[in-house]
């Protein structure tokens, strides 16, 4: 009797609790093309299974499985989209790789990949600062805004749009100095920098150009002659900013701050 009752808990479990719990899987497809601009090359990105509210960790890979140190900028977006597009300036000079596979990685710890064809070509050309430079937006390209329609957007006490790291330290930077105490905008807006800015981190690789850095984390805190600081207020992690060196105009050595 008690092997049939623990049997039964099993059956139960999996079929009441497990499957109505589970992360829906994503799948990635290939979007439309796109109008670009001269010398841009743009990838569309659609998402099946499952939507995004944040931007997502982007690697881009060679035909030989290398994965190509891209800086990636988040730029934001539409937070619940299915559409995830990537865009960077051509190389001028000789391309050393194709991307062929991209990548993606989500905030829950899901992923989904995709093989690409010839088209479009997401060239590799390290010595060239601006192409090895990736804007990732969630939905399509659009104007990126200022830290006043971040304000605008919090000021239901809930943000409708994923802002980038920069624009919400911005906004942070500009609230009212002894506003109400009681006010929720702070807190929700210092949560959403911290998740925006340690993904924007993530996203540097070192040798990053400098253009690239301050596109994804804004204006640095302390504005050192070689090795600015950037600081937010840390969320569940530990990472609370980052000093970061340059040499000859790239990140030569990102160090992150730890809180505590």
């Amino acid at each position: 009797m008690r092997a049939l009752l623990v049997a039964a808990a099993a059956l139960l479990a999996a079929g009441c609790g497990g499957e109505r719990h589970a992360a829906p899987q994503c799948a990635l497809h290939r979007g439309g093309d796109v109008s670009e601009r001269t010398g841009e090359h743009t990838l569309v990105l659609i998402l099946t299974g499952c939507t995004v509210r944040s931007t997502p960790h982007v690697e881009l890979f060679a035909a030989d499985g290398r994965k190509l140190a891209f800086a990636y900028v988040p730029v934001g977006g539409r937070a619940g989209t299915r559409q995830v597009t990537l865009d960077k300036y051509r190389c001028d000079i000789r391309t050393t790789a194709v991307a062929r596979r991209v990548s993606l990685g989500f905030a829950d710890g899901r992923r989904a990949s995709l093989r690409l064809g010839p088209s479009p070509v997401l060239d590799w050309c390290p010595a060239e600062a601006a192409s090895s430079i990736v804007r990732v937006y969630l939905g399509g390209i659009h104007r990126v805004g200022t830290y006043r329609d971040v304000l605008r957007d919090v000021y239901d006490e809930h943000l409708d749009t994923s802002w980038s790291c920069g624009l919400l330290r911005d906004a942070i930077a500009h609230l009212p100095v002894g506003g109400p105490t009681y006010s929720r905008l702070p807190g929700i807006l210092a949560r959403a920098a911290a998740r925006a800015c340690d993904a924007a981190l993530a996203g540097l690789a070192q040798d990053a150009p400098r253009s690239a850095v301050d596109e994804a984390l804004g204006k640095p805190d302390t504005a050192g002659p070689r090795c600015p600081v950037w600081r937010w207020r840390p969320a569940s992690g530990a990472i609370d900013g980052a000093r970061i060196c340059f040499t000859h105009g790239r990140a030569s050595t990102v160090q992150t701050a730890l809180h505590g």
